[in-house]
């Protein structure tokens, strides 16, 4: 009776029929429910989600098990779907203890390891997350997801040449994996390899060129290589896929000054502060660019409005004190020196420049 049992619960199993299993063996006699139909009921419950039901039904069993690689499985592998990570990596390695050369339990191990080891990470206790990741590793034959989770831990901490292997690791494996070029750019970036970045950024153009961001970067990358025209066309490109960042134009106009483009820049200023009134950069480069043409009054009040939305910025008070001695208004600039020194009382720059107005005040 047994083998024919054994055979229709084989049969329904191949066509995920296992209800059928269920009705099926509990219409047995208790007598009959030996350790292999139990551990079958197990499998059938656990398949229709019921991994509670499961787990008691294979605890039930314990005694015939504990020397079976099986029941360790499926007792982890219904503690793994149960989202008790901890348990099931106990009990599969257990299983492995019995059979060191079962690929499948080492793949689950793997996964136990790898979401024990995200979740330590997400709750600040990376040092334990990261051993738990690296076990992860041992016991996977696809490593990539792994390695990026353990080069994204890594960048949260800013250890970019910890990240730097694992990312080359992914990419020697899938040259094309775009989330590998953005964090290998990314880690290049932070480490001032900005050619290198550069190199990565152009790849994950090629694989998505319609991301706004990847041409933003590139852009930040020819900036540090002083190629401040390609920059510009590159932040364009930002432009014309994105045009509601503020951070696009400001970049853009930032390259713009560079180039003696002044006008150009401030037309992607205001585009900035439009978008963004808040943005105090915006702001103090807008001053900039107007100064450079000789429009000073208005670069004072670009200065001014930064002071009304922080009146404790150091660098403000002094451009604006170099504006009114442009315009020869010395006992205003005297006044924005002495707000700078309150500031930073030991700046000796500022300091000199201070006696420097006094004299000229005096004459």
């Amino acid at each position: 009776m047994n083998n024919n049992i054994l055979t229709k619960i084989q049969n329904y199993h191949d066509i995920d029929e296992h209800q059928k299993i269920i009705d099926l063996i509990n219409q047995l006699n208790s007598d009959d429910l030996n350790y292999e139909l139990t551990s079958l009921l197990a499998r059938a419950y656990s398949n229709l989600g019921s991994f509670d039901k499961s787990i008691s039904l294979l605890l039930s069993v314990r005694e015939e098990g504990e020397y079976d690689d099986l029941w360790y499985s499926r007792l982890a592998h219904n503690n793994l779907l149960n989202e008790e990570f901890v348990i099931a990596k106990g009990l599969f390695l257990n299983a492995l203890e019995i059979n060191p050369k079962n690929q499948r339990v080492k793949e689950l191990l793997s996964v136990c390891y790898y979401l024990i080891g995200k979740d330590l990470c997400d709750n600040n206790k990376c040092d334990e997350g990261l051993v738990e990741l690296y076990n992860s590793l041992e016991h996977a034959s696809c490593k990539v997801k792994i390695y990026l989770e353990i080069a994204e831990v890594f960048i949260s901490l800013h250890q970019y040449e910890d990240a730097l292997p694992c990312l080359k690791n992914v990419i020697s494996v899938e040259p094309d994996n775009l989330l590998a070029c953005i964090n290998l750019a990314f880690v290049y970036y932070n480490c001032s390899k900005f050619n290198e970045a550069l190199t990565f950024y152009e790849h994950a153009i090629e694989l998505d060129s319609m991301v706004g961001y990847h041409y933003y970067n590139k852009g930040r990358c020819l900036f540090h290589l002083s190629r401040y025209e390609d920059a510009v066309d590159s932040y364009t490109s930002a432009i014309e896929i994105v045009p509601t960042v503020s951070d696009f134009y400001f970049e853009k106009g930032k390259a713009l000054v560079l180039l003696n483009r002044n006008v150009e820049s401030l037309i992607c200023l205001e585009k900035a502060i439009e978008i963004d009134p808040t943005q105090i950069s915006c702001y103090y480069l807008k001053s900039m660019a107007q100064y450079l043409l000789n429009r000073y009054e208005e670069s004072l009040e670009s200065l001014n409005t930064i002071i009304e939305l922080d009146s404790n910025i150091f660098i403000v008070y002094v451009s604006k004190a170099e504006i009114l001695i442009a315009l020869e208004e010395y006992n205003k600039a005297l006044e924005c020196y002495d707000i700078a020194m309150s500031i930073d009382p030991y700046n000796e720059t500022v300091a000199d420049s201070r006696e420097e107005l006094l004299a000229i005040i005096e004459d």
